[in-house]
């Protein structure tokens, strides 16, 4: 790549010293303009690719947990309509526990792999935040995420409730 950003350089500044450079740069001028912006475009690319990069992760993310959440609230709809959901409030890991087959006929309704639980049992988003989850009323139970900046009450959180 140094070779291609350089000989354009070079060849200019030798030209008037001899015949061939010379004849090479009106015979290949098109090719040292090519090269010439391909050196640019590879440079700018190198560049952008982080900013690029960084919002194909965030979306990504965001689908991601949206799917989370999601499939969170189907496992609890099915859980309610199975088992008599308990009075009392239970936290993130008591219900993905009872989830995954902590309950009286062992249904694991819902899956997940390790990653998208923390050291303590709970399910997180792509953000490893824990999810809430909210059982108050089980025909219509409410997930919730923080979103990317991991702060809750913000405009980024996502949720089950209607209009999130």
């Amino acid at each position: 790549m140094l070779l291609v950003l350089v000989s354009p350089i070079v060849c200019t500044i030798a030209a008037p010293f001899s015949s061939n450079i010379r004849g090479l740069i009106r015979s290949y001028k098109t090719l040292y303009v090519l090269s010439f912006l391909i050196s640019f475009m590879v440079i700018a690319s190198i560049i952008a690719e982080p900013f690029v990069m960084n919002g194909v992760l965030a979306d990504a993310k965001t689908h991601k947990t949206r799917a989370q959440i999601q499939q969170l609230h189907t496992a609890l709809l099915v859980y309610a309509g199975e088992y008599p959901v308990p009075a009392q409030t239970m936290d993130n890991a008591h219900w993905i526990g009872i989830l995954r087959a902590d309950n009286p006929r062992h249904l694991a309704l819902l899956t997940l792999p390790d990653s998208d639980m923390n050291s303590q049992g709970e399910m997180t988003d792509a953000w490893k935040t824990p999810l809430l989850i909210n059982m108050k009323d089980p025909i219509n139970p409410i997930v919730q995420s923080a979103g990317p900046d991991r702060k809750w009450n913000t405009p980024d959180d996502m949720s089950t409730a209607q209009g999130k």
